[in-house]
């Protein structure tokens, strides 16, 4: 040992860098990358797994193309949209591939417009009425899909493919409470509860201009039965857990998420209340985090 040190020392100069395949030593350990993909592994991908570690909050998401609407109501989707898609035939075989998808105030714009036709493409009785009909129509034409999380194609000026987020961690808009829940039915939003959506009758006693989802104000005439196309209709609103006045009027209600983390800014009443109407109006809400569908 002693004489190699002496000759290093002796003899500084650097090695010309060439590397004999005898010294790089042998290893038994296997790596954890597989080798490069086939043609045929690309064409028959798998959702399996190779981590060894326990995951935690694991995140689903999934992608939504988006068909336009005539208004472009599409293009202000942004993150924390509650978005619901119509049942379609979007089959492998269907022409159409493109979903119709609405956040929760073109959703609320589209139960209050939308009519029914008879032979002649004439317009007839709302199709979302306030009465057993409208609410098997609801049921049968939408689906409660997940919550927006970015846009997968910023490059695209005619259509959107959204990534939506279907089970795990998410932010969503504080359409629930003001004032540590002070507002709504008087029940505090904590931590751990679960918030909802309900389908309330919508009545309007007098003619009343009422905001749309792009922010523009419109006339809706007051409600009336007796009068085809003015029948009272459905609307969704936001609703916490059973023991409110608002819960008991849904007749029917939709599980969002459970709440995890709240914000520390309260909302004003009136934007909360015309947020969900108004696409604009809900990206000025506070954020909270929520799992959904845990």
């Amino acid at each position: 040992m002693s004489s190699i040190l002496g000759t290093s020392l002796r003899n500084p100069a650097p090695t010309p860098g060439a590397i004999r395949k005898g010294a790089i030593p042998a290893t038994n350990v296997v790596s954890r990358k597989r080798g490069l993909p086939t043609v045929a592994s690309l064409g028959n991908p798998s959702l399996s797994t190779s981590v060894t570690e326990l995951q935690t909050n694991s995140t689903a998401a999934a992608p939504l193309f988006c068909r336009p609407f005539h208004k472009e109501y599409e293009k202000a989707y942004d993150e924390g949209d509650i978005l619901f898609v119509k049942a379609e035939d979007v089959s492998s075989n269907s022409r159409n591939q493109f979903h119709v998808v609405a956040n929760l105030p073109v959703m609320n714009y589209l139960l209050r417009t939308t009519k029914d036709s008879d032979n002649m493409g004439n317009p007839g009785q709302r199709r979302y009425r306030a009465d057993r009909q409208g609410l098997e129509n609801i049921l049968s034409d939408w689906h409660y899909f997940g919550v927006m999380l970015n846009d997968m194609d910023t490059s695209s000026e005619f259509q959107r493919l959204l990534n939506v987020t279907v089970r795990g961690r998410c932010r969503l808009p504080n359409y629930w409470s003001t004032d540590a829940g002070r507002a709504l039915g008087n029940k505090r939003l904590k931590k751990g509860q679960c918030v909802w959506l309900g389908l309330r009758k919508q009545v309007m006693k007098q003619s009343e201009t009422i905001m749309c989802p792009d922010g523009s104000r419109e006339l809706v005439q007051k409600t009336d039965n007796s009068v085809q196309g003015e029948e009272e209709y459905y609307q969704f609103i936001p609703v916490l857990e059973e023991g409110n006045k608002e819960f008991k009027e849904c007749v029917y209600r939709i599980p969002i998420a459970i709440v995890h983390h709240l914000p520390f800014k309260n909302t004003p009443l009136k934007r909360q209340r015309s947020a969900v109407f108004s696409t604009d109006q809900g990206k000025l809400l506070e954020r909270m985090e929520v799992f959904v569908r845990i």
